[in-house]
């Protein structure tokens, strides 16, 4: 039995851009005249759908901060030239978008022009290469998990350099100024009626609604998945009829079980997961606030043995994850050049490993989990788990020289985690010519509590229950 208890405190002062990374980017750029190419002060340049914009300076240029990751229209209007939008500009997580306008003028009030963005080649303000993953090819995958996608990325490693040779982030979706909603649906239920291909009893609905709410923009997500088999592989099964207990592990010699193995998915895998994220963005220009947040459960049966475990699935341990995740940031506004940054986040964590045959609601019980390899506890919830007696496990099975669990005997012990984090943070950024200074401190406090008690333990502890009663 363990019992581990960590505390984390970390104050960091005048630390550079790590510490607001992972949720806005920056676009900039000049306007100039289309027929001489001189700057034109006072241009306004605006970001379609959204009260975020600036004027450009004396040499014509501008700069927009804090804009949520995404792809945008960005229009520049100024009197006397037609107006000018450029259509999927996108912008990155802590990276700036470069996109400069050429006014043409015009004598008809109103005339537009509007051009389509295309990505430059190489990011100028990229320390290393950065690979953006839009939500719009995210969703043309042939899968859920952004894992995959990672996989399929060259030259994407960390063996040598740790987070300066690799790093993942994943940001929220920001609201868009129009309703917008989706919802998928994916199973593979009839692949059960089509020859050698077999369903995993695999079930994903995918929702999503996005939209502007009085001075608000939001966007939520929610996503349920089942899984039979969180684990598929294409496995052919096999029949060897009923075999005899060599007794070579205990067991007695000539009991015999029926050993079968169905083509398909494997038992005792199963997963059940669903996850609800969502993001609030309020504009109360200079001030901006953002509310994100995300929770997820997820519920699985191990079974690291399968085939072992074939006749003792009654017994799998049962792991339950529960994370979250809410982040606050405010962001004021002091000039176009000048913006004021804070934020707190909490996250957490919990996991839970049992035998989900002595946990009543997901709540520990010590007397519970010794009842775990209790016999005559064990025999109450099934009948058919004959211990050998009252405190040892009943034997292996031994067929042909391979063994098998017998019904009822102990899979697993117990194990909880419990994992918190708060964070706190403020800073100033703003832009000097060229140059983009900024100068922050960040708070994070955290908390992880372990509990385990394995199985040899319990087995252990219940071989003394009779010596000494104080154990219960």
């Amino acid at each position: 039995m363990s019992m581990k208890r960590l505390v984390v405190f970390v104050v960091l002062v005048l630390v550079p851009s790590v510490v607001f990374a992972g949720i806005d980017g920056k676009v900039s750029g000049t306007v100039i005249d289309a027929e001489t190419n001189s700057p034109l002060a006072g241009t306004n340049v605006i970001i379609v759908g959204t009260q975020m914009g600036a004027s450009t300076d004396a040499e014509g240029k501008y700069i927009i901060f804090n804009v949520p990751i995404g792809t945008y229209e960005v229009r520049a209007t100024f009197i006397g030239y037609a107006s000018v939008t450029v259509e999927n500009v996108k912008v990155n997580s802590d990276l700036t978008t470069n996109l400069d306008f050429e006014m043409p003028t015009t004598d008809v009030a109103g005339e537009a022009v509007v051009i389509v963005a295309e990505e430059p080649l190489v990011n100028l303000t990229a320390t290393s290469v950065v690979r953006s993953v839009p939500a719009e090819l995210l969703r043309n995958l042939a899968t859920r998990s952004g894992l995959t996608f990672f996989g399929l990325q060259a030259g994407f490693s960390a063996d040598v350099g740790g987070g300066a040779a690799g790093i993942v982030q994943q940001s929220f979706k920001t609201g868009t100024s129009s309703m917008h909603g989706s919802i998928a649906y994916e199973t593979d239920g009839p692949a059960d009626s089509f020859g050698e291909t077999f369903s995993y009893g695999y079930n994903d609905l995918t929702a999503t609604l996005s939209g502007p709410l009085g001075g608000l923009k939001y966007f939520v997500a929610y996503r349920k998945r089942q899984d039979d088999d969180n684990s598929p592989q294409f496995f052919k099964g096999f029949d060897f009829g009923y075999l005899k207990d060599t007794g070579a592990d205990g067991g007695t010699k000539g009991d015999s079980a029926h050993v079968k193995w169905d083509d398909g998915k494997v038992p005792g895998r199963n997963h059940d997961e669903w996850i609800l994220n969502g993001n609030l963005q309020y504009d109360l220009n200079p001030l901006v606030l953002r509310f994100s947040g995300a929770f997820s459960t997820h519920e699985r049966r191990l079974s690291s043995s399968p085939i072992r475990d074939i006749f003792n699935l009654g017994r799998l341990a049962k792991r339950d994850d529960e994370n979250s995740l809410y982040i606050l940031k405010a962001g004021y506004f002091l000039s176009d050049k000048t913006v004021i940054n804070a934020s707190i986040s909490r996250s957490t964590l919990d996991q839970f490993t049992y035998d989900p045959n002595f946990i009543t609601d997901g709540v520990f019980d010590m007397a519970k989990q010794l009842d775990s390899g209790d016999g005559d506890r064990v025999a109450e919830v099934n009948a058919d788990w004959a211990y050998d007696s009252r405190f040892v496990n009943p034997n292996y099975y031994n067929f042909a020289g391979f063994r098998f669990d017998r019904p009822g005997r102990l899979q697993t012990g117990y194990f909880k985690r419990e994992q918190t984090y708060t964070d706190i943070s403020a800073g100033i950024i703003t832009q000097y010519g060229s140059h983009e200074i900024r100068a922050g401190a960040s708070l994070r406090s955290g908390e992880i509590r372990q509990f385990s008690l394995g199985q040899l333990l319990t087995i252990s502890l219940n071989s003394q229950i009779g010596v000494d009663s104080t154990l219960r």
